[in-house]
């Protein structure tokens, strides 16, 4: 049994888009969990911690703009955010950057995004550890 290379997760009110994403990052060697409103993800950030967060930013209740805002003030370990959104105008990228997160990924996200900017941040950490 080989160990994960990272704890991802993943936050999307579409469940079905969620396990796919899920389902795609697990295949890369990661240990997924999967919520699927912001309030769940900030309950499953004290229990999961994970290195780096999917979210999708329109959602029900609180948004993904409202998680990252959260996420930033609080007091664990930062993870690497990335919002997930259809939504890619210069006005929506910037309030994902001014809430918190890290990258803004447009939807559809491809296999090779998910896998490189993964790759990318993961090396990154060794690389200041090592």
């Amino acid at each position: 049994m080989t160990l994960p290379l990272g704890r991802v997760l993943v936050v999307d009110d579409n469940a079905d888009l969620a396990q796919l994403f899920s389902a795609l990052i697990s295949t890369l060697g990661y240990d997924v969990e999967t919520v699927y409103s912001a309030t769940d993800a900030l309950d499953k950030i004290l229990s999961f911690s994970p290195h780096v967060i999917f979210s999708d930013i329109g959602m029900p209740g609180l948004s993904g703009h409202d998680l990252a805002l959260a996420i930033r003030s609080g007091s664990w370990t930062q993870p690497f955010l990335v919002a997930v959104s259809g939504w890619n105008d210069a006005r929506t990228v910037g309030k994902s950057l001014e809430a918190g997160f890290d990258v803004h990924l447009a939807k559809p996200v491809s296999y090779d995004q998910v896998y490189t900017l993964l790759q990318n941040h993961f090396n990154a950490i060794d690389t200041r550890r090592g």
